[in-house]
């Protein structure tokens, strides 16, 4: 609700008792509905104050929404070269418990967000969320999604900052699927992972089966 004349008091006070701070603020305050003209906008009139921008609790509206609103951070932030700027990557959640968020396409908005921050050149990028099993809406806790999650991010900060990938010996495979389908009315999408591996025979062979109840292979 404060002005960004209204900050900058706010912000002398508490250091002038308190020392330094670094202060950040959350540019999904300006996003919505507000359209990218009104995020720059409101970027330019608050940087000036603050010490820098974050990208946590970004919008959760998709891919293409996320890049426009990245674009225009990133560009806003290349006329503040002594600002901070923090990425988040959002895009972990499974049905929010509010039942709101964002439907994850199996590892599909991971590993665009992922892609998306890495080439925006942040200062940092914080992980929301990602072991947060009561708003990620999971019933159990999934430590092979996390594994997952781990894993590839590791991979593609390898290839970012140009060091060695940890490689496996034998074939280093990861399915994925939905864990909640109406059969006849959501189509039963799956894909599986496969990471680099330290070994000279690299061919695999993937099948899968669907059984009933007793284990009996219906479909293969």
């Amino acid at each position: 609700r404060y002005k960004p004349g209204e900050w900058a008091r706010i912000f002398s006070a508490i250091e002038a008792e308190l020392g330094e701070f670094c202060f950040l603020f959350s540019y999904s305050q300006f996003t919505g509905s507000l359209g990218p003209d009104k995020l720059e906008e409101n970027l330019r009139a608050y940087l000036p104050v603050f010490d820098g921008v974050s990208a946590y609790n970004f919008s959760m509206d998709g891919i293409q929404v996320q890049r426009t609103e990245v674009k225009v951070v990133s560009r806003v932030m290349r006329d503040f070269p002594g600002k901070l700027f923090e990425g988040g990557i959002f895009s972990t959640y499974t049905q929010h418990f509010s039942m709101t968020g964002m439907f994850v396409p199996l590892s599909k908005g991971w590993r665009e967000s992922i892609a998306l921050w890495l080439a925006a050149d942040p200062d940092s990028i914080n992980l929301t969320n990602l072991f947060d099993h009561y708003e990620n809406s999971l019933v159990f806790p999934c430590y092979e999604r996390e594994d997952l999650l781990l894993r590839y991010l590791e991979l593609e900060l390898c290839k970012w900052r140009g060091t060695a990938f940890r490689r496996q010996k034998t074939p280093e495979l990861v399915l994925c699927n939905y864990n909640s389908v109406l059969a006849g009315w959501q189509p039963l999408d799956f894909e599986v992972l496969g990471f680099p591996v330290d070994a000279d025979d690299k061919e695999v062979r993937v099948a899968v089966e669907l059984c009933d109840a007793s284990g009996k292979v219906l479909k293969r």
